[in-house]
């Protein structure tokens, strides 16, 4: 990104790039969520409408929906941080209801739920990474039903383990796991964070690419890669990775939004701005691109589409955005030249 000069001082220039590089690095943890639907008997429900409203605190009403795939499985990224309502609905069953909370960084596992059929009860299933995820057909033949029950189990031991601060029992869980049922994803993401964690950079490299292998289209396996790699410094490799993901998911707003951070602090503003511009045309609602957005007009010196930017960024933007404060300053400053 080149310094401006004339209209904008290098102070509020500094603190917009402070403010955008800050917001890039949590930009590339965006929550995401993952979980599955199952009938009364254990079977995966595929079908099911899933709309996922936010309950924190937002100027505007926030609701994303989705559809759970033949494995019963949905996934949604780009999901802000708080209190979330799950609503689930599909004719012959009866309507259901989840309340969660999702953190930043990372994907969620949302206990499973099961839809009773209509005139039945309706329950929820309590357990971190449910036995169904693992019992379908990433089991693979000859794998029983008990023998899928104790995979299951495993994975929610490993889990509990990394939570608990026992990243040596996970680790042993999970590969214990992964050489039963190499294809399942999230075994390899936990691990990528126990070895990342550990300092095994390549290990945890290794099980990152894996995912991308096993579950190549999910954008949410491609976010996580990137988002290792730029941990590590490998801001090219992870813009890369990007690239290479984005033509896959053309109406995914978060790889388009992930790309322009990344292409951002690279000092690729081209490339930035026509990211922002794309996650902006396929989400309206989000608020982080146009703060990007904003900021880039402040080094090309257009103060009046800064001021554009960064007026839309503080109407949309949650009352815990990461730079609210940073966008009211620099408005107040350009407002002035």
């Amino acid at each position: 990104m080149k310094r401006p000069s004339g209209l904008v001082s290098s102070a509020v220039f500094l603190l917009a790039v402070f403010a955008a590089r800050e917001s890039a690095a949590q930009l590339n943890n965006a929550a995401a969520v993952r979980g599955q639907v199952k009938d009364e008997q254990g079977q995966p429900l595929a079908g099911v409408n899933v709309e996922l409203e936010f309950k924190g605190e937002s100027r505007v009403k926030i609701v994303k929906k989705t559809t759970t795939d033949k494995r019963g499985g949905y996934i949604y990224s780009g999901l802000l941080p708080g209190a979330w309502t799950f609503h689930f609905t599909k004719a012959g069953y009866k309507t259901t209801q989840l309340n969660t909370s999702i953190s930043l960084g990372g994907i969620s596992d949302i206990e499973a739920v099961t839809m009773a059929a209509s005139g039945g009860d309706s329950s929820v299933a309590g357990a971190i990474g449910a036995a169904a995820p693992i019992a379908g057909p990433s089991a693979g033949p000859g794998v029983s039903a008990d023998k899928s029950k104790e995979l299951a189990a495993k994975y929610t031991a490993a889990i509990a383990a990394m939570k608990a601060g026992q990243p040596a029992e996970a680790e042993t869980l999970l590969k214990e796991l992964i050489a039963v049922v190499p294809g399942f994803g999230p075994a390899h993401q936990a691990l990528g964070s126990v070895l990342a964690g550990r300092g095994d950079t390549a290990g945890a490299e290794a099980e990152y690419r894996k995912l991308v292998e096993v579950d190549p289209d999910t954008s949410v396996s491609h976010l996580v890669l990137a988002n290792f790699l730029t941990t590590v410094g490998r801001n090219e490799d992870a813009f890369k990775a990007l690239q290479d993901a984005a033509p896959k998911f053309p109406q995914d707003a978060l790889v388009q939004f992930a790309l322009g951070a990344t292409a951002f602090n690279l000092g690729k503003s081209d490339e930035a701005e026509a990211a922002f511009l794309k996650a902006v045309e396929l989400d309206p609602a989000s608020a982080e691109p146009n703060f990007y957005l904003g900021s880039l007009a402040i080094s090309a010196n257009d103060v009046k589409k800064a001021v554009g930017y960064l007026e839309k960024y503080v109407s949309l933007a949650p009352a815990n955005a990461p730079n609210l404060a940073a966008a009211k300053a620099l408005l107040e400053t350009l407002k002035k030249k």
